[in-house]
């Protein structure tokens, strides 16, 4: 599984129908389904309109740390501190079709949909550093 750093117990998988856009043709993408977070476990297949995605679990993935986009508020993100799929200024879209949000990145804004917590084996993220391989715990 790309991305994936543990693996939850038991580990969920599960087939989920998502739109065929580019963000979606490479496999360990967060993606949201109504509140459900999830990790895609390979490409979009055309096949089955979708792919699997894992609901549980640790994955790497872009997280900024900021509790606020607009305006700006950074804040530093601790080990077991929540992470929100925020609405704003955060890379999200919608596809109405799938109810599935996808393109996004995490943080700690609580205005977002909760998307798991900063896994506690990680060192803080810095007040307004954007890690690039941050590990969220869904």
């Amino acid at each position: 599984m790309i991305n994936q750093v543990y693996s939850g117990t038991p580990t969920s998988r599960r087939q989920w129908t998502l739109p065929n856009v580019t963000a979606l043709q490479v496999a360990g993408q967060p993606v949201v389904k109504g509140t459900t977070p999830g990790f895609t476990l390979d490409a979009y297949q055309a096949s089955v309109s979708g792919c699997t995605v894992f609901e549980n679990g640790s994955f790497s993935t872009t997280i900024i740390a900021r509790s606020a986009n607009s305006p700006l508020v950074t804040s530093q993100v601790n080990p077991g501190d929540q992470l929100y799929m925020a609405f704003s200024d955060s890379g999200w879209t919608l596809d109405a079709a799938t109810n599935v949000w996808y393109g996004g990145v995490l943080d700690k804004n609580p205005a977002g949909i909760p998307f798991g917590k900063y896994d506690e084996s990680q060192v803080p993220i810095l007040a307004g550093v954007t890690n690039t391989a941050g590990v969220v715990r869904i």
